[in-house]
């Protein structure tokens, strides 16, 4: 997770002092993380908590039976410090005003138990948490509320959004989903009916808070509140809530504030939830496109790429993320008429995913540009060779590989032009070879059928000019081996006897 946001120094030393797990450190953060609650408050009423337990142990020592000590302990904690039930509420509101809902209660009854070495367990239904004593015997439920209310209740919007997260994701069935409806698929994915630690309830009060904050649409105070909770207690509908209020809080920030790209660092380390790379990448490819495609941000776009890219730990997430990148910075050097720099970027998003049809069309493309830049025959050769060489798969493209024997016979044809006989017969070798070489034979290959006739002709002529009439015939007829209908070497066959 990101560096938390905390609302005072005491909050985050309470966060850094929580280990162990103790009276004093978890009174302490639910005090401190309670807000607008007075740090130098907090150690006077957890003195004033420990006192009461003090006072009332003898009391629970003397009921006969559990079902005595819990109903002893219930009513003189109510009397005590439980005056108002109030649904937005947090720890240190028992204290300064009497006010208090299911979560902040059942905190404060665990500190009773747990001072008491009475067993019990936190459990959390869909509209309520409470206490359970004595979980291995009795099992006496310590209610603090009516069940029916005091727990955050979720709208509809919410659920609807969460099942449908889930659907996409193919956590649920779509049997499920048709049969079962949204309310019972969310009480059933949302809550997994397992016992939660003291430590996990100091969590349920920094979701609560969050879910408050959402209420009134603080969108980046919920996100803090939500990251503190998730730290705390990391799960699956954790890491949805801040999941879900990353990309409300996003929505406040234009392409061009830096804070969007620490929401997207914020999305790539929810560490409970799977399947954020969709939503991800998404996101970075309309970055791309405001800051790289339509407004020229290169710099800045850059800056923002790799400090995103060094918050990542998902080596797939990397690859993707690098991968809009380099093709981005490729096409957009191409559309500039900048085929080498822009064959640069290509070729690393090749590298990273040579499977892929985009990046196969523009490498192929920004090859074929980068050609016309280039002159020499020999060189448009050797820059041919060099990159089917990096890339063999290359030669599995028609039109590329076609291209290339075009240089070779071509290179060929030039060769007996300039009388040098041994360059010629080497070049031919080459292209005959090469022709013949590709695996699936040679259809599809894309030749020009005026180049092959002038190539194939201009070498025979200079053996036919030196009386070597056998060699000509012979070169012709390894011409109308690659091209049987070439009306110039059929003509040159009927001339030459």
């Amino acid at each position: 997770m990101p560096a938390l946001h905390y609302s005072s120094a005491q909050e985050q030393k309470a966060f850094d002092e929580l280990a162990p797990l103790t009276f004093d450190s978890q009174f302490r953060l639910l005090f401190i993380g309670s807000p607008g609650a007075d740090p130098s408050l907090q150690a006077g009423y957890a003195r004033q908590l420990k006192e009461f337990i003090t006072q009332l142990s003898p009391k629970v020592d003397k009921a006969k039976g559990a079902q005595k000590k819990i109903k002893l302990i219930h009513k003189e904690v109510h009397n005590t410090f439980l005056k108002k039930y109030v649904l937005v509420n947090h720890f240190a509101d028992i204290f300064s005003k009497g006010e208090y809902n299911c979560v902040s209660a059942t905190a404060l009854y665990a500190f009773v138990l747990q001072q008491l070495d009475i067993p019990y367990t936190i459990q959390e239904t869909p509209t309520h948490v409470f206490l359970i004593a004595y979980p291995a015997s009795e099992r006496i439920a310590l209610e603090s509320t009516d069940p029916q209310v005091g727990y955050m209740v979720f709208d509809a919007r919410f659920k609807t959004q969460y099942v449908a997260q889930l659907r996409k994701t193919k956590l649920i069935s779509e049997q499920d989903y048709q049969t079962k409806g949204v309310e019972k698929l969310f009480d059933e994915m949302y809550f997994n009916n397992q016992d939660i630690s003291l430590k996990e309830l100091i969590a349920l009060q920094y979701y609560n808070d969050g879910l408050y904050l959402m209420d009134e649409e603080k969108w980046e105070s919920s996100l803090q509140q939500f990251e503190k909770g998730y730290a705390l207690y990391p799960s699956e509908r954790g890491g949805f809530l801040v999941f879900n209020s990353i990309l409300l809080a996003k929505e406040k920030k234009t392409y061009a504030d830096a804070a969007y790209i620490d929401y997207l660092i914020k999305l790539a380390n929810i560490d409970g939830l799977d399947n954020y790379h969709d939503q991800l990448k998404g996101e970075f490819t309309l970055f791309t496109d405001d800051q790289l495609s339509n407004k020229g941000q290169t710099a800045y776009y850059d800056k923002m790429y790799h400090k995103l890219l060094g918050s990542l730990s998902d080596t797939v997430l990397v690859e993707e993320i690098s991968y809009i990148y380099n093709f981005e910075k490729g096409r957009t050097a191409m559309s500039a008429g900048q085929f080498t720099e822009g064959l640069k970027w290509i070729e690393k998003a090749y590298q990273l995913k040579p499977e892929a049809t985009n990046s196969m069309g523009l490498l192929l493309s920004c090859i074929g540009q980068r050609l016309n830049t280039i002159y020499s025959l020999d060189e448009k050769t050797s820059f041919m060779e060099d990159y089917l060489k990096k890339y063999p798969a290359l030669e599995n493209n028609n039109i590329l590989y076609s291209q290339l024997l075009q240089f070779y016979l071509a290179r060929f044809g030039q060769a007996y032009e300039l009388d040098q006989e041994k360059k010629g017969i080497q070049y031919r070798q080459i292209f005959e070879q090469a022709y013949q070489r590709k695996k699936g034979g040679t259809e599809g290959y894309i030749l020009d059928n005026a180049l092959l006739g002038r190539c194939y002709s201009v070498a025979a002529v200079y053996y036919f000019r030196r009386g070597q009439t056998a060699q000509a015939r012979q070169l012709l007829d390894k011409g109308l081996e690659v091209d049987p209908n070439n009306y110039e070497l059929l003509q040159r066959k009927q001339i030459i006897r």
